[in-house]
């Protein structure tokens, strides 16, 4: 489903976008008498530079937002780890017993699997 929610988007800025640079592309035509290959032309360099623009922003806006996404990823580990400390310490001592047991099994299985 997000991936089609994505397909969706994706043609409708893309459509959004031709039907915008037609529009300009018609706009410069009619309004100045640039002929069709001149008006494409313009709208080629005109997109070319908006998007140069967009990644030079998109450049220079690049290590605040990793920090910031660091920082709300560690923030979210903490909290993870704490959680399931707090879980293990609430656990009785037989669970914890058959935890590690049932743990220990799979990565012997799996190191079983591994060297098969």
């Amino acid at each position: 489903m997000p991936e089609d929610l994505l397909h969706y988007l994706a043609v409708l800025v893309h459509k959004l976008y031709e039907g915008g640079a037609l529009l300009l592309e018609e706009i410069l035509g009619h309004t100045l008498g640039v002929s069709k290959y001149y008006s494409q032309l313009i709208v080629f360099y005109l997109s070319l530079s908006l998007g140069l623009l967009g990644l030079y922003w998109l450049w220079k806006r690049l290590p605040a937002l990793v920090l910031s996404i660091k920082d709300r990823l560690l923030e979210q580990c903490t909290l993870v780890k704490i959680q399931a400390v707090q879980a293990w310490q609430r656990l009785p001592l037989d669970q914890k017993i058959k935890l590690l047991l049932f743990q220990l099994a799979g990565l012997m299985g799996a190191y079983f699997l591994l060297i098969a």
